[in-house]
């Protein structure tokens, strides 16, 4: 995969951020996650490429997160929760600097995926699919909004539901 353009890659789960005028792209490659940096947003051909993780990477209140999903091999898909890496280093694509910091806190014991963090009137929020609280049958996801405390912790009062299906 070393070159091999982006074009040409099956890739679950993109995400770009911009930052010190360099584009850094998160996806999902097989069994790994990795993080590709290009001064070009139009060309990951020749990116400098890191393995991390995880899909979405944010910088937040001076550090790096990496929010992403996972599961305890032994209990399969219902153990899925939001995780979340963590690192100071001013440069992301630096490994040795990432450390786990575990679920993120404040958001109920229960199934959670795709976590996006976004900011509205300077507040951080977190949106991610989830079961609706007491369903453990995998068969509905609904979104969850939850205002954030820090990058690390959420408000669990403030946890809401914003988006259910209602066609079959």
């Amino acid at each position: 995969m070393a070159n091999t353009p982006i074009s040409s890659v099956d890739t679950p789960d993109p995400w770009i951020i911009s930052h010190n005028s360099l584009f850094y792209l998160t996806f999902t490659l097989g069994s790994r996650i990795e993080i590709w940096s290009s001064s070009d947003l139009e060309s990951f051909h020749h990116a400098q490429k890191s393995l991390i993780w995880a899909p979405e990477l944010h910088f937040l209140s001076g550090a790096w997160y990496i929010y992403f999903a996972a599961e305890r091999p032994s209990q399969g898909n219902a153990s899925h929760r939001t995780l979340i890496l963590r690192s100071y280093h001013s440069d992301p694509m630096n490994r040795e600097h990432w450390e786990f910091l575990g679920p993120l806190q404040g958001v109920p014991d229960h199934w959670a995926i795709d976590a996006t963090i976004l900011s509205l009137n300077q507040e951080l929020y977190c949106c991610y699919s989830g079961w609706l609280l007491g369903d453990h049958s995998d068969t509905e996801q609904v979104l969850y909004l939850i205002k954030l405390e820090n990058p690390e912790k959420a408000v669990e009062e403030t946890l809401t539901l914003i988006s259910k299906p209602t066609l079959p």
